[in-house]
């Protein structure tokens, strides 16, 4: 089963995040800011990580950074979950970012094929 990492502030994100992923046959796991996101790569070691790119402690950018500078993360798949328009994102996706799904509307059949193309499946 992979292993999902949720990181999101917006609460009714996540859940519907959870729901589809359980649905899936995803394991995961949340966390809602920076530090916690962190903190959750290094101990739980995801396969994928959906970061939304608007956070408190640290923001999507800051996870993403810290990410790729720790071996035991640097090759994880990132897709950042955002609500910005494309062109304020773009900069994100031009550093070595997967992919990006916007928020709004949430597109959850998208997300899961970006997912399962991305895990290899």
């Amino acid at each position: 089963m992979k292993k999902i990492l949720i990181v999101d502030d917006e609460p009714n994100i996540v859940e519907i995040l959870q729901d589809v992923l359980s649905e899936a046959g995803y394991e995961f796991r949340a966390a809602v800011d920076g530090k916690q996101a962190i903190l959750a790569a290094d101990s739980y070691r995801p396969d994928l990580v959906l970061l939304d790119v608007s956070l408190p402690e640290g923001g999507g950018g800051g996870v993403f950074k810290n990410l790729r500078q720790s071996p035991a993360t640097r090759d994880v798949p990132v897709i950042f979950l955002s609500a910005m328009p494309p062109a304020e994102i773009q900069q994100l996706v031009d550093s070595d970012a997967h992919a990006v799904v916007h928020k709004k509307p949430f597109k959850t059949q998208e997300l899961l094929e970006l997912m399962s193309k991305m895990l290899g499946g």
